[in-house]
């Protein structure tokens, strides 16, 4: 393995243990971006304050997602315990990313779903709404 933490490959540590290649990718992108935040200092020079500081920052300067953090978290993670060979300990200080806003979620047609009736509103299949004098005589 080589001295820079960035350069694991196929025929390395990701590959045994059964990561996609697009896993390795991602994982791999994340690490440079660690290392680059810190002023190209090497891993081993860093610690667990300093992997706190950096998914903090990405969750909160930078509004990454919940599930994104996450995924930083486990190629830093996998950085240290499995390229490295220095486990860290368990991250108790880093700020959470948000995860989706409570105010509802859309469904495939277009619509809104409230979280609080899982109601549907809104959408391509939904008719337009009745203004006054739209009402429906009938007949002729």
């Amino acid at each position: 393995m080589t001295d820079n933490p960035v350069c694991w490959t196929r025929s390395g540590t990701g590959s045994a243990q059964h990561y996609s290649i697009r896993t390795e990718q991602a994982y791999v992108d994340w690490v440079r971006r660690f290392v680059l935040h810190h002023n190209k200092r090497h891993p081993r020079n860093m610690r667990a304050v300093e992997v706190e500081r950096f998914l903090t920052h990405l969750a909160a300067a930078k509004g990454v997602s919940a599930s994104t953090q996450n995924q930083v978290k486990s190629a830093v993670l996998f950085l240290y315990k499995e390229v490295l060979g220095e486990p860290l300990p368990w991250l108790e200080g880093i700020e959470s990313a948000k995860g989706p806003a409570a105010a509802g979620r859309a469904d495939a047609r277009g619509g809104r779903i409230d979280p609080g009736t899982s109601e549907r509103h809104g959408g391509i299949d939904d008719p337009a709404p009745l203004r006054d004098g739209d009402a429906d005589h009938g007949g002729p």
